[in-house]
């Protein structure tokens, strides 16, 4: 929480020398196109990430964060994909995202998901028999993002996020307040968001082997790093959260955030 309120107050103070240098504070249009997060400025603090409607005062902006007056998720509670999966609709400031990881197995159009990672038989332990309605599929980077200009396996309506809109949450929430309080090792998650961010592991594509379960949990985004993608993992043991180019091979979970 203490993070979430310095970084808004950083954020505040950028937009106040901002104001001082030209009179007035000029907030970006809507940032359209996820594939490569062409348009995306800094010019008001990374917090808010340049997504702010267009003519927003700051003021607006940021009191109805701190206040739960701004709604991200317009009301809606959850979304269903194709496969009749249902996932609840969860507030995170500026966006609103999946509260639970996907486990889809078909595109938006019907299509079939050709690249899932799945967890072999032995994973099924007494400890967590229903491995995928706990922590859901595990896919490659192309599988996840490639129907439709950044939809990915996402629902009608959402999209794979962009690393700037990963960046968003991880500036103002700890990890802590991401996690689940169940299956994480150690068992330090608040969940106080409501994301309920699970530690499904991912599948190392070079070693060719399931890895980390319930120690760290991997988020692809849609951005493209040269050969690689860029993901971020999150990990109870350190507390900590970080951005990193991997193998676009490697299998890891995905979260959607609506379109707006």
């Amino acid at each position: 929480m203490m993070k979430r309120i310095c970084s808004l107050l950083l954020t505040i103070c950028a937009c106040i020398a901002v104001f001082a240098q030209s009179g007035s504070v000029e907030m970006p249009s809507l940032v359209s196109g996820y594939a490569n997060n062409e348009g995306i400025t800094s010019s008001v603090g990374q917090i808010f990430d340049a997504m702010a409607p267009e003519g927003a005062s700051i003021s607006i902006l940021t009191e109805g964060i701190q206040q739960g007056e701004q709604s991200a998720c317009q009301d809606i509670t959850e979304v269903t994909d194709i496969d009749n999966n249902t996932y609840p609709a969860v507030d995170l400031g500026l966006y609103c995202w999946t509260g639970t990881n996907l486990k889809t197995k078909h595109y938006a159009n019907g299509d079939t998901i050709s690249d899932i990672r799945t967890y072999p038989s032995d994973v099924h332990t007494s400890s967590i028999p229903n491995i995928f309605d706990i922590f859901g599929h595990l896919y490659t980077w192309s599988a996840a993002t490639q129907y439709n200009a950044g939809q990915g396996i996402c629902p009608n309506g959402w999209h794979i996020p962009t690393e700037s809109e990963m960046e968003y949450i991880m500036a103002a929430y700890d990890p802590e307040e991401l996690m689940a309080t169940t299956h994480w090792i150690p068992n330090i998650g608040t969940d106080i968001t409501s994301f309920t961010l699970l530690p499904g592991g991912r599948y190392n594509s070079v070693l060719g082997r399931y890895e980390d379960l319930l120690v760290h949990a991997y988020l692809w985004t849609i951005k493209e790093d040269g050969s690689y993608a860029v993901a971020c993992a999150f990990g109870a043991a350190c507390s900590t959260t970080e951005f990193f180019s991997s193998e676009r091979t490697n299998g890891y979970s995905v979260r959607c955030i609506l379109n707006y």
